[in-house]
């Protein structure tokens, strides 16, 4: 961050290259902390924004709004105090008045009233909010026509992504990986790619998850670790237990504040037998806005979520329950390669972040095929895979194929389809719903509750 500092102030053109010029610019203000406040505001009004929600300040470096992470924002009021101190030289009471300032609870105080004044404070929603834009070192790329531009501060980007696009240079070994862990199966390295490509958009109307399965040596950490790269602030590697049914309570989510502007979340490796949290990933693969809070705070933010989650692991997680909302989210895709003796380049990923440009450029022309389509590919196999893990956490399915039957006229007791339910859970050692639970799950299924004369039948189903 101290380099982000000196950067700004190198191009800050008031500055010139001493103190004394920065006094010699600004207009007079007098020597208190609220004139010291204003005097870094008439300086760096451009240059600095604070952020109520993250409770911090960023910075402009000529690329993105950096955020100071170790409160230089003290370092700059210092060197102002000191160019005022500097321009009232020949007024002795004033200089000594501004050289008291220095002082570190002062220099404190007159940040912390920077951070009221209308020409620093900007709301989080400001920044990094337009989906199709994503933010480099070489300029901001449209992801629908794939031209980009100077970056400038009013585009408001904190996030910088960790390559720029080539447009001119194949990414052969990335092709030839992708083709490999993919056991040769165009439609899945097909499908493997355009996924990369729409991480690189804030766009989440597929609403899903990708969940990446197969035991080790097979390419997965490989490829998280190119996303990431290539990704860079706009990704986050988040642990398992980020998407994992726990005891979660209201207090703070600075985890889920952890999601405002990403667009790729690569979640760790679960544990075996570990289950989803599946309202919560109905919620994070949703179109709803995320509000969430940091530690010690008490400001609420609210983002447009923005981040496509992927799951890695070598056992797929245990699912409470499966419904059509559940069912229409998971996307299951097999990693069965295993490169083991020859077939294992210990160099692949060092090969493949050289072409971090070119896999870039590949990226963005894929992410502006989407923008044109607003549809992923069809891979057999990945709905193949997803239909087989969901019918085998699918519960209330297994207990119809072996204790029940469809049929349109049918009419059963409530009370007798639990019983069986629960008879035959305990037989699986499956701990039983409730019966608020199963109830749901059927009329989920269009097994709809009906009471002729007054009793609780459900329609649509026998016992066998």
């Amino acid at each position: 961050m101290t380099d982000t500092i000196e950067k700004m102030l190198r191009r800050h053109a008031k500055l010139q290259a001493e103190l004394v010029a920065i006094g010699g610019a600004l207009p007079p203000r007098p020597a208190t902390q609220s004139g010291l406040s204003e005097s870094v505001a008439d300086t760096f009004g451009e240059s600095l924004a604070y952020i109520p929600e993250l409770k911090n300040w960023v910075v402009w470096d000529g690329s993105r709004w950096a955020v100071d992470q170790s409160g230089q924002i003290i370092q700059v009021a210092k060197l102002v105090c000191r160019a005022c101190a500097s321009k009232a030289e020949s007024d002795l009471p004033s200089w000594k008045a501004w050289r008291s300032l220095e002082a570190s609870g002062k220099l404190t105080g007159a940040v912390a009233i920077a951070a009221t004044d209308p020409r620093f404070v900007r709301r989080l929603g400001e920044f990094d909010s337009d989906p199709w834009s994503l933010n480099t070192a070489h300029g901001l790329v449209n992801l629908k026509s794939g031209e980009i531009h100077n970056n400038e501060a009013g585009d408001f980007c904190i996030n910088l992504a960790g390559a720029a696009p080539d447009f001119d240079t194949e990414p052969l070994a990335f092709v030839q990986f992708i083709r490999e862990i993919a056991d040769g199966r165009e439609d899945l390295a097909g499908w493997i790619i355009a996924r990369m490509a729409i991480a690189l958009t804030g766009d989440c109307s597929l609403q899903d998850l990708e969940i990446r399965v197969g035991a080790g040596a097979n390419g997965k950490s490989v490829l998280a670790s190119v996303q990431s790269a290539l990704m860079g602030d706009y990704c986050w590697t988040a642990p398992p237990e980020l998407l994992m049914d726990s005891n979660r309570r209201g207090g703070p989510s600075p985890e889920l504040l952890n999601l405002r502007g990403r667009r790729l979340v690569l979640v760790g490796e679960s544990g075996e037998g570990d289950r989803l949290d599946l309202s919560l990933v109905k919620r994070l693969t949703g179109s709803d806005s995320i509000t969430a809070r940091a530690l010690f705070s008490n400001v609420m933010a609210t983002f447009e979520p923005q981040a496509k989650f992927v799951l890695s692991t070598n056992h797929a997680p245990r699912l409470a329950r499966v419904d059509f909302a559940i069912r229409r989210r998971v996307r299951l895709v097999p990693f069965n390669r295993r490169f083991e003796g020859a077939s294992r380049d210990p160099h692949i990923l060092r090969k493949l972040l050289e072409e971090r440009h070119a896999i870039m450029g590949m990226l963005v022309r894929g992410a502006q095929a989407y923008a044109a389509s607003m549809a992923m590919p069809p891979c057999a196999e990945i709905d193949a895979a997803s239909g087989e893990y969901l019918d085998s956490e699918d519960f209330i399915a297994q207990w119809i194929d072996a204790c029940a039957r469809l049929e349109q006229a049918a009419q059963t007791l409530s009370g007798d389809l639990y019983k069986s339910f629960t008879a035959w859970a305990e037989r699986e050692g499956r701990k039983p719903w409730t019966a608020q639970a199963f109830g749901r799950a059927l009329s989920e299924r269009g097994i709809e509750a009906v009471k002729p004369g007054g009793q609780a039948y459900r329609e649509g189903i026998v016992l066998r």
